[in-house]
């Protein structure tokens, strides 16, 4: 679908929905790894490495006197405030460029991450320091989604993004992990300062990139609220937000969870769900790309949920392996896909805003369970709240099933046979 074509109306039929890749622009590379995407995938590695590590917050929450529904809201302050940032995020990506974006983005992290070098207790600071980690990622990741797609081929365009969120996603292991056995030899204050440094790395590198990354997109952009009611979009998004809150429900509570259960260490879990995620990224996800969105997005929406059955009936080391062994691989396919579904369907001059909103839905999701889960942990226990978010997944599945327009009888191959 080109911009030229594109009519706002929300009655379009399904079958003018049905989005085919466009032909590779002149300006954009043939080629997947050039300079300009390297230099942003190991930019946005560091990024993440910096905001990973801080799933380590609830430990360090529970050290300053906190309670399971502080962890809750503190955890998910930062989401709900990543959330109100990412549509404008999204704007000032297509006004002022993704490059500026993740500079932005990543200083912020850099500068919240040394805040916590002051904080005592569980108060104004802390949360005012969560705030700030919030419009970092808003902007950083915006960037981030969006310098991909500008400097990607369209053809390779689930592979690009299955490439670039192996570097998003090899942090979740790496970051808790080193954390952790920092914190064990020297506290956490030197945590906060290499949380710090990963960030300013980050910036360094992102100050390299150069090419169609200096550049906004010159065309008029759709509105926020245009995009929102497109036919082709909400469902989407409506996805993107119930998969954001499985997401939470997991990464928020698992350090706690686990050491409820009597475990000394917690890297098991995010190590066995990384490596797999990241060999899914590697090696399967431009499936999506050959056998079309859907086909990869249905199944492993479900597999979500059946992560999260594992979690509440988890005893021990294996129950949680496995739970974390399908949490890799579900979370390897779905949120590269949702990626490039939602870049197949946006016009050039909307990839910010789109991505914005894109990330936007996912931290509203994270934060939804991670505020209010917090007391239901608080009060009943950690497998009541992976019941409910099970619950809550199927959910997910059931819409994206019914709502989404690629359940047309015609459905959307998305790869390059499929092109018209």
């Amino acid at each position: 679908m080109s911009g030229a074509n594109f009519k706002p109306s929300i009655f379009r039929s399904p079958e003018s929905l049905m989005t085919r890749n466009p032909p590779p622009s002149t300006s954009v590379p043939s080629r997947l790894f050039g300079r300009d995407y390297t230099l942003t995938v190991l930019a946005t590695f560091f990024f993440m490495l910096n905001f990973t590590t801080f799933y380590l917050l609830p430990l360090f929450i529970q050290q300053i006197g906190g309670n399971e529904t502080d962890i809750g809201f503190v955890s998910g302050s930062g989401w709900i405030i990543s959330f109100i940032c990412t549509p404008l995020s999204g704007v000032l990506v297509d006004r002022w460029g993704a490059k500026r974006l993740l500079l932005a983005g990543a200083a912020l992290l850099g500068i919240g991450a040394a805040g916590y070098l002051f904080v005592q207790r569980v108060g104004p600071l802390i949360y005012f320091l969560r705030a700030l980690q919030g419009v970092g990622l808003a902007a950083g990741l915006t960037a981030g989604y969006t310098l991909v797609a500008e400097l990607s081929p369209a053809s390779r365009r689930g592979e690009s993004y299955g490439f670039y969120m192996v570097f998003t996603l090899s942090p979740h292991a790496i970051g808790p992990w080193a954390g952790e056995g920092l914190v064990s030899i020297s506290g956490f204050p030197a945590l906060f300062g290499v949380t710090a440094a990963y960030a300013f790395l980050s910036v360094l590198l992102g100050a390299f990139i150069r090419g169609r990354a200096d550049d906004p997109d010159p065309a008029p952009s759709s509105s926020l609220r245009a995009l929102l009611v497109r036919r082709d979009l909400w469902p989407v998004m409506g996805t993107v937000l119930l998969t954001g809150s499985s997401f939470g429900a997991v990464l928020t509570f698992v350090p706690t969870y686990l050491k409820s259960r009597g475990f000394e260490t917690i890297g098991f879990f995010f190590i066995t769900y990384t490596v797999v995620a990241v060999l899914i990224r590697i090696f399967l996800t431009g499936l999506s790309d050959q056998w079309g969105r859907r086909r990869i997005l249905l199944p492993n929406l479900l597999g979500m949920a059946v992560v999260l059955v594992l979690l509440a009936l988890a005893r021990n080391v294996w129950g949680f392996a496995a739970a974390a062994f399908f949490f890799g691989t579900s979370q390897g396919f779905v949120m590269p896909t949702l990626g490039a579904l939602v870049i197949d369907r946006a016009n050039p001059s909307d990839r910010g805003r789109t991505m914005g909103l894109f990330s936007g839905f996912f931290h509203f999701g994270v934060f939804l369970n991670s505020a209010a889960l917090g007391g239901v942990a608080a009060r009943f226990g950690y497998p009541v709240v992976y019941w409910i978010a099970a619950a809550m997944a199927l959910v997910g599945v059931a819409f994206f099933a019914r709502f989404d327009p690629s359940r047309s009888p015609d459905p959307d191959r998305l790869g390059p046979a499929a092109a018209p």
